[in-house]
Protein backbone atom coordinates (compact mmCIF):
# COMPACT_ATOMS: atom_id res chain seq x y z
CA UNK A 1 0.00 0.00 0.00
CA UNK A 2 1.18 3.47 -0.68
CA UNK A 3 0.69 6.64 1.50
CA UNK A 4 1.05 10.31 1.27
CA UNK A 5 2.38 12.44 4.15
CA UNK A 6 1.17 16.29 4.75
CA UNK A 7 4.21 18.45 5.03
CA UNK A 8 4.48 21.29 7.29
CA UNK A 9 4.03 23.95 4.65
CA UNK A 10 0.85 21.50 3.64
CA UNK A 11 1.81 20.30 0.61
CA UNK A 12 1.82 16.52 0.07
CA UNK A 13 4.92 14.19 -0.36
CA UNK A 14 4.76 11.01 -2.16
CA UNK A 15 3.53 8.26 -3.24
CA UNK A 16 5.55 6.34 -0.27
CA UNK A 17 5.47 2.61 -0.04
CA UNK A 18 4.04 1.49 3.22
CA UNK A 19 7.30 -0.09 4.52
CA UNK A 20 9.32 2.32 3.98
CA UNK A 21 7.40 4.88 5.48
CA UNK A 22 8.01 2.48 8.68
CA UNK A 23 11.54 2.85 8.37
CA UNK A 24 11.10 6.76 8.65
CA UNK A 25 9.01 6.70 11.58
CA UNK A 26 10.79 4.99 13.04
CA UNK A 27 14.22 6.93 12.23
CA UNK A 28 12.19 10.35 13.16
CA UNK A 29 12.40 11.46 9.48
CA UNK A 30 8.68 11.19 10.24
CA UNK A 31 6.89 12.57 13.21
CA UNK A 32 4.63 9.87 14.54
CA UNK A 33 1.74 13.20 14.85
CA UNK A 34 2.26 13.81 10.80
CA UNK A 35 -0.85 13.39 9.23
CA UNK A 36 -0.68 10.92 6.05
CA UNK A 37 -3.37 9.40 4.23
CA UNK A 38 -3.16 6.22 1.62
CA UNK A 39 -3.85 6.18 -2.11
CA UNK A 40 -7.61 5.21 -1.66
CA UNK A 41 -8.63 8.08 0.73
CA UNK A 42 -8.85 11.63 0.63
CA UNK A 43 -9.08 11.46 4.65
CA UNK A 44 -5.78 12.86 6.51
CA UNK A 45 -4.75 11.09 10.19
CA UNK A 46 -2.26 11.03 11.90
CA UNK A 47 0.08 8.42 11.49
CA UNK A 48 0.20 7.10 15.31
CA UNK A 49 -3.25 6.47 14.89
CA UNK A 50 -2.88 4.15 12.18
CA UNK A 51 -2.23 0.45 12.78
CA UNK A 52 -0.05 -0.25 10.52
CA UNK A 53 2.57 2.55 11.99
CA UNK A 54 1.30 2.23 15.28
CA UNK A 55 4.28 0.56 16.59
CA UNK A 56 7.07 2.39 14.52
CA UNK A 57 5.49 5.39 16.20
CA UNK A 58 6.16 3.90 19.63
CA UNK A 59 9.60 2.45 18.36
CA UNK A 60 10.60 6.12 17.64
CA UNK A 61 9.18 7.63 21.47
CA UNK A 62 11.53 4.91 22.97
CA UNK A 63 15.46 5.04 23.99
CA UNK A 64 17.64 2.51 23.10
CA UNK A 65 17.24 0.31 26.10
CA UNK A 66 13.99 0.36 25.93
CA UNK A 67 13.82 -0.97 22.50
CA UNK A 68 15.99 -3.97 22.63
CA UNK A 69 13.76 -4.86 25.82
CA UNK A 70 10.80 -4.56 23.66
CA UNK A 71 12.04 -7.18 21.60
CA UNK A 72 12.55 -9.55 23.59
CA UNK A 73 8.81 -9.37 24.47
CA UNK A 74 6.72 -12.06 22.65
CA UNK A 75 5.80 -10.70 19.11
CA UNK A 76 2.23 -10.65 17.99
CA UNK A 77 1.10 -12.56 15.06
CA UNK A 78 -0.68 -11.24 12.09
CA UNK A 79 -2.34 -12.81 9.67
CA UNK A 80 -0.34 -11.07 6.26
CA UNK A 81 -3.74 -11.60 3.68
CA UNK A 82 -5.77 -9.43 6.51
CA UNK A 83 -3.66 -6.64 7.10
CA UNK A 84 -2.43 -6.21 3.76
CA UNK A 85 -6.38 -5.93 2.72
CA UNK A 86 -6.32 -3.30 6.15
CA UNK A 87 -5.70 0.43 5.60
CA UNK A 88 -5.76 1.83 8.84
CA UNK A 89 -8.75 0.85 10.66
CA UNK A 90 -10.79 0.23 7.31
CA UNK A 91 -11.56 -2.30 4.56
CA UNK A 92 -11.99 -1.99 0.95
CA UNK A 93 -15.94 -2.56 -0.36
CA UNK A 94 -16.76 -4.94 -2.89
CA UNK A 95 -18.65 -3.01 -5.83
CA UNK A 96 -22.33 -3.45 -5.69
CA UNK A 97 -23.57 -5.93 -9.10
CA UNK A 98 -25.60 -2.55 -10.45
CA UNK A 99 -22.35 -0.45 -10.50
CA UNK A 100 -20.65 -3.68 -12.53
CA UNK A 101 -23.25 -4.42 -15.00
CA UNK A 102 -23.60 -0.42 -15.90
CA UNK A 103 -20.05 0.18 -16.23
CA UNK A 104 -19.65 -2.46 -18.37
CA UNK A 105 -22.73 -1.33 -20.33
CA UNK A 106 -20.73 1.94 -20.43
CA UNK A 107 -17.58 0.27 -21.61
CA UNK A 108 -19.28 -1.80 -24.05
CA UNK A 109 -20.72 1.27 -25.47
CA UNK A 110 -17.57 3.05 -25.68
CA UNK A 111 -15.41 -0.04 -27.15
CA UNK A 112 -18.03 -2.15 -29.42
CA UNK A 113 -20.44 0.75 -29.83
CA UNK A 114 -18.49 2.34 -32.61
CA UNK A 115 -18.48 -1.06 -34.50
CA UNK A 116 -21.96 -1.28 -34.75
CA UNK A 117 -22.57 2.31 -35.93
CA UNK A 118 -19.96 2.07 -39.01
CA UNK A 119 -21.80 -1.15 -39.86
CA UNK A 120 -24.78 -0.07 -39.61
CA UNK A 121 -23.68 3.01 -41.85
CA UNK A 122 -22.04 0.79 -44.16
CA UNK A 123 -25.45 -0.79 -44.43
CA UNK A 124 -27.21 2.12 -45.23
CA UNK A 125 -24.62 3.17 -48.22
CA UNK A 126 -25.23 0.57 -50.70
CA UNK A 127 -25.69 2.64 -53.59
CA UNK A 128 -23.29 4.86 -52.63
CA UNK A 129 -20.08 2.43 -52.14
CA UNK A 130 -19.08 -0.18 -54.31
CA UNK A 131 -19.40 -4.24 -52.28
CA UNK A 132 -15.86 -4.45 -52.41
CA UNK A 133 -15.28 -1.30 -50.46
CA UNK A 134 -18.26 -1.82 -48.05
CA UNK A 135 -17.04 -5.05 -47.68
CA UNK A 136 -13.12 -3.93 -47.08
CA UNK A 137 -14.55 -1.10 -44.27
CA UNK A 138 -16.80 -3.97 -42.27
CA UNK A 139 -13.45 -6.85 -42.01
CA UNK A 140 -11.37 -3.37 -41.10
CA UNK A 141 -13.71 -2.54 -38.26
CA UNK A 142 -14.31 -6.04 -37.60
CA UNK A 143 -10.63 -6.63 -36.82
CA UNK A 144 -9.64 -3.48 -35.00
CA UNK A 145 -12.44 -3.81 -32.26
CA UNK A 146 -10.86 -6.94 -30.52
CA UNK A 147 -7.96 -5.20 -30.13
CA UNK A 148 -9.13 -1.96 -29.39
CA UNK A 149 -11.04 -3.49 -26.86
CA UNK A 150 -8.14 -5.15 -25.03
CA UNK A 151 -6.04 -2.54 -25.06
CA UNK A 152 -9.09 -0.25 -23.84
CA UNK A 153 -9.32 -2.24 -20.46
CA UNK A 154 -5.54 -3.16 -19.81
CA UNK A 155 -4.38 0.59 -20.75
CA UNK A 156 -7.55 1.94 -18.18
CA UNK A 157 -7.19 -1.52 -15.78
CA UNK A 158 -3.51 -1.47 -15.53
CA UNK A 159 -2.55 1.97 -15.30
CA UNK A 160 -5.32 3.92 -14.15
CA UNK A 161 -6.94 1.09 -11.67
CA UNK A 162 -10.38 1.85 -13.67
CA UNK A 163 -12.21 1.68 -17.04
CA UNK A 164 -14.19 5.05 -17.82
CA UNK A 165 -17.17 3.38 -17.01
CA UNK A 166 -15.96 1.86 -13.79
CA UNK A 167 -14.88 5.88 -13.20
CA UNK A 168 -18.08 7.16 -13.76
CA UNK A 169 -19.61 4.48 -11.55
CA UNK A 170 -17.31 5.27 -8.85
CA UNK A 171 -16.09 1.28 -8.54
CA UNK A 172 -11.99 0.44 -9.39
CA UNK A 173 -9.30 -2.62 -9.40
CA UNK A 174 -7.13 -3.24 -6.98
CA UNK A 175 -4.92 -6.54 -5.94
CA UNK A 176 -6.32 -8.77 -3.55
CA UNK A 177 -3.77 -7.10 -1.03
CA UNK A 178 -4.75 -3.85 -1.49
CA UNK A 179 -1.78 -3.35 -4.11
CA UNK A 180 -1.99 -1.44 -7.34
CA UNK A 181 -3.27 -3.70 -10.57
CA UNK A 182 -0.32 -3.29 -13.70
CA UNK A 183 -0.32 -3.98 -17.30
CA UNK A 184 -0.25 -7.61 -17.02
CA UNK A 185 -2.49 -9.14 -14.92
CA UNK A 186 -5.09 -6.11 -15.88
CA UNK A 187 -4.79 -7.99 -19.64
CA UNK A 188 -5.31 -11.46 -18.12
CA UNK A 189 -8.29 -10.33 -16.05
CA UNK A 190 -9.93 -8.53 -19.61
CA UNK A 191 -9.23 -11.85 -21.17
CA UNK A 192 -11.31 -14.13 -18.13
CA UNK A 193 -13.85 -11.25 -17.68
CA UNK A 194 -14.77 -11.90 -21.71
CA UNK A 195 -14.82 -15.68 -21.71
CA UNK A 196 -15.79 -16.53 -17.73
CA UNK A 197 -18.57 -13.84 -17.94
CA UNK A 198 -21.11 -16.34 -17.26
CA UNK A 199 -20.07 -17.32 -14.16
CA UNK A 200 -19.89 -14.22 -12.36
CA UNK A 201 -23.30 -13.91 -10.98
CA UNK A 202 -22.63 -16.67 -9.23
CA UNK A 203 -19.51 -16.81 -7.82
CA UNK A 204 -20.64 -13.21 -6.91
CA UNK A 205 -23.41 -14.59 -5.02
CA UNK A 206 -21.18 -17.49 -2.90
CA UNK A 207 -18.24 -15.88 -2.23
CA UNK A 208 -17.63 -13.82 1.46
CA UNK A 209 -15.99 -11.26 -0.46
CA UNK A 210 -18.08 -10.79 -3.45
CA UNK A 211 -15.12 -11.75 -5.84
CA UNK A 212 -16.19 -13.16 -9.75
CA UNK A 213 -14.14 -16.29 -11.02
CA UNK A 214 -11.42 -13.68 -13.20
CA UNK A 215 -10.47 -11.79 -9.59
CA UNK A 216 -9.83 -14.99 -7.88
CA UNK A 217 -8.08 -16.43 -10.66
CA UNK A 218 -6.11 -13.12 -10.88
CA UNK A 219 -5.67 -12.04 -7.49
CA UNK A 220 -8.10 -8.84 -7.78
CA UNK A 221 -11.26 -7.25 -6.45
CA UNK A 222 -13.44 -5.28 -7.99
CA UNK A 223 -14.01 -2.38 -5.19
CA UNK A 224 -16.31 0.86 -4.61
CA UNK A 225 -14.22 4.08 -4.11
CA UNK A 226 -14.68 4.12 -0.10
CA UNK A 227 -13.69 2.64 2.55
CA UNK A 228 -15.56 1.04 5.64
CA UNK A 229 -14.68 1.27 9.51
CA UNK A 230 -13.71 -1.93 10.84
Amino acid sequence: MRYYILKDNNTEEGPIEQEVLVRMIQMGQVKADTKVRNAFSPNWIEAKKLSVFEEAARRAELDADSIEDLEEEEEEVYDPQESLNQVGRTRFVSARPVQRMMAWVFDMIITVGPAFVVLALLSMLEEEMTKDMRYFLATFVLSVTPWWFLLYFTVGLGFKAQTVGQWFWGIMIIRSDGAPVFAGRAFMYTLLAVFLWISSPLFYLIMPKRRTLPELLTGTRIIRITLRSV
